[in-house]
């Protein structure tokens, strides 16, 4: 028999008083099939990442289990079908002849800063820097009077056009 670690996420519909008895119908699915149970800690009501089946909790249970590698696809398909449990990791236990532990772990956050890509903190200010106006555009070198002046007949410009057409092309 190899050792295994389950995580179950049981609906959040159960009461302190009603959990044992529904532990006890999943170990007693899992001791059909051969499995031992060696321990288990209910860790408790958490908040879900995303609602699962329109739940947005669920109680959480780690459990250290014994049981053959051959029976365990049973174990998981069975256990997975029982309306109980919302979610179910099956994980080998790798930390084989130490203690089970389930204390908690604080884990200290610090921001991510990036080296290789160059992505620094960014510094928010309480107050916004006021947007400056955009400046009217300079006038262009031709200038709006002297365009009126300079108007061209449309006779001068079939003449233009004609001219130009009728040069060779080098």
């Amino acid at each position: 028999m190899k050792p295994y670690e389950f995580l179950l996420i049981l609906s959040p519909q159960f009461s302190d008083e009603e959990l044992p008895g529904v532990l006890d119908g999943i170990f007693n699915a899992i001791k059909k099939e051969g499995g031992e149970i060696k321990q288990h800690k209910v860790v408790g009501r958490q908040p879900l990442a995303y609602p699962i089946n329109h739940m947005k909790h669920g109680c959480y249970v780690l459990a250290e289990i014994e049981i053959e590698s051959l029976a365990l696809p049973k174990v998981n398909r069975d256990l997975r079908l029982m309306p109980e449990i919302l979610r179910l990791d099956i994980s080998k236990d790798v930390s084989e002849g130490k203690k089970f532990d389930f204390q908690e772990r604080k884990v200290e956050t610090q921001p991510v800063t990036s080296p290789e890509v160059g992505i620094k903190p960014v510094e928010v200010k309480s107050t916004p820097e006021p947007i400056e106006e955009p400046k009217p555009a300079e006038e262009t070198a031709v200038d709006k009077d002297k365009v009126d002046k300079e108007k061209i007949s449309l006779e001068d410009l079939d003449k233009k056009l004609e001219e130009i057409l009728n040069e060779e092309v080098l």
